[in-house]
């Protein structure tokens, strides 16, 4: 070390840094800390409780909706006549709400006008493509 000019001051001793202990994860440990003891979490509520949860709160449809809607296609396959008739039926019911100046549907067709006009036709979500 080379000595300082001046012999009042005197060189700093020298400071030892604890080192650190290297830590290792295993994969095991490393799931046992995710999953924890054996299965990673315990089911708080079966599979029926938990579509009856969704059926309350709307997101699933309840069982009658399912299978009338499954009737209702079968019936459609089963007997295309019906099906054409209460087409042609929501058709006239249709015409007869334009007819009628129906407010609601006045209402509708105005916004929907309204927003072809600002959207054209292909303009929409471009995926980031500019």
């Amino acid at each position: 070390m080379k000595k300082s000019p001046n012999p009042s001051v005197k060189p700093s001793p020298h400071v030892t840094i604890e080192k650190f202990q290297p830590i290792i994860i295993t994969r095991d440990e490393a799931q046992k800390k995710v999953f924890g003891l054996g299965y990673s979490s315990i089911p708080v509520m079966s599979v029926e409780e938990f579509y009856e949860q969704r059926v309350r709160d709307g997101w699933f449809p309840s069982p009658q909706e399912v299978k009338n809607q499954q009737s209702s296609m079968l019936d459609k396959a089963e007997n295309p006549e019906n099906a054409k008739i209460r087409e042609e039926e929501e058709e006239r019911e249709n015409e007869e709400k334009i007819e009628r100046d129906n407010e609601e549907n006045l209402m509708r067709m105005r916004a929907m006008d309204d927003y072809r006009d600002d959207h054209k036709r292909g303009e929409g979500n471009r995926h980031n493509k500019g």
